[in-house]
């Protein structure tokens, strides 16, 4: 086997697991979007249902769900292109890996602000204190250390990509 062919066989697989994973977040991604407006309506409906007053909870619902549905369409996008065999290093997925950080990044503030005030809002009589902060009495704010992880890589690869785009354009003009 010639090292074309080897190059057309590793290309072809690249590309058929790039379909296949532009499927998946396709099905997630509607998937998804279901189950958070399923969520929605339940909260909506349970606003004025025995003197609930839940509108920090919607809210975090409606931002948890932009949020999610955003990164999860940022990464179809990417896939999308790469399916179409459009070449990853581009400014364009760049700036869509930046923004997936960006988001996880909202979504480490949007965790960090609703544990912050859902500690703090807590009612005594109704017994909420222990299940909110783990199983203690004291209140406890929780930090998602993964998710800044994950938008710190994010945020890494993008400037990688850029980066390559970089070299590419340059490389593109020399020839």
């Amino acid at each position: 086997m010639t090292k074309s062919n080897t190059l057309e066989q590793s290309l072809k697989h690249a590309s058929h697991v790039c379909r296949v994973i532009n499927v998946m977040l396709t099905v997630l991604l509607i998937g998804a979007g279901l189950i958070w407006l399923t969520a929605l309506v339940m909260s909506f409906a349970q606003l004025g249902a025995a003197g609930f007053d839940g509108m920090s909870l919607v809210a975090y619902i409606v931002l948890y769900g932009v949020l999610v549905l955003g990164v999860l369409a940022m990464l179809k996008l990417i896939f999308k292109d790469a399916v179409n065999s459009e070449t990853p290093f581009t400014e364009k997925q760049a700036d869509r890996l930046r923004f997936i950080a960006f988001l996880a990044l909202m979504f480490a503030l949007l965790e960090f602000a609703f544990t912050l005030g859902v500690t703090f809002e807590v009612v005594p009589r109704i017994g909420y204190d222990v299940i909110v902060n783990r199983g203690s009495t004291e209140p406890v704010i929780s930090i998602n250390v993964g998710v800044l992880v994950f938008s710190a890589i994010m945020y890494s690869l993008s400037a990688i990509f850029r980066y390559a785009a970089l070299l590419q354009q340059l490389s593109d003009e020399t020839v």
